[in-house]
């Protein structure tokens, strides 16, 4: 083995542990439906899902079992530990920015993304914009800051389930279509009727007054 053999294996060494943090996958104690109570046992598995994601942070756990596939789920505080590592996981904190983008085929009208693309909310329809939804005369007597509330409003109205935002350009589900739910999804929606129950606690803050409300 020469010294030159013997300095490529340092190098890869060395990379294998630059490496290790962005593979490393959740270990140790983990969530899974015993931590359910008997009512959260029997709700859809995407509520479930909220639930056991929201434990799991609540706990500082590393993740839970997906109660349907039974696949270990990085959580949210978990993945927060680490760079986006590209492979598209559920609770990704960085807005999947690691994630290789499909170039289109053919130059179709790019792809809408949606507030919550997890679990089972379907739209019907296309998301209401501000230019089908307002005149231009109209749109400039209403004040920046008024407009997405304005654009909500119109979508119940018109009897739409989402609505484009015009900040970030994100399909943003309306109130009353999140109302047809059993129960919040857990992915905080922006207008969840639930109070946002099942989302995880955004700092410690929240974290301690979730677990005295438990």
């Amino acid at each position: 083995c020469t010294l030159l053999d013997k300095a490529s294996m340092e190098i890869a060494d060395l990379e294998d542990l630059a490496l290790e943090p962005e593979v490393r996958k959740p270990s140790g104690k983990l969530v899974d439906n015993s931590w359910l109570k008997e009512e959260e046992s029997k709700l859809p598995p995407y509520a479930q899902r909220g639930k056991l994601h929201r434990i799991a942070c609540c706990e500082k756990l590393e993740g839970y079992i997906d109660p349907i596939s039974k696949d270990v789920v990085p959580s949210k505080l978990f993945l927060e530990q680490r760079p986006c590592c590209g492979e598209k996981c559920r609770h990704c904190p960085y807005n999947y920015e690691n994630v290789p983008k499909k170039s289109p085929t053919t130059p179709a009208t790019p792809a809408i993304k949606y507030e919550c693309s997890s679990y089972q909310l379907c739209p019907s329809g296309a998301p209401l914009t501000v230019s089908e939804a307002f005149s231009e005369a109209e749109l400039n007597s209403i004040p920046k800051y008024a407009i997405r509330g304005k654009l909500h409003r119109k979508a119940i109205e018109l009897q739409r389930d989402c609505y484009l935002n015009p900040t970030n350009s994100v399909a943003t589900y309306t109130q009353s279509f999140l109302e047809k739910l059993p129960d919040c999804c857990g992915e905080r929606c922006t207008h969840c009727p639930f109070s946002f129950r099942n989302c995880p606690p955004v700092g410690d803050d929240d974290s301690a007054s979730t677990s005295s409300d438990s």
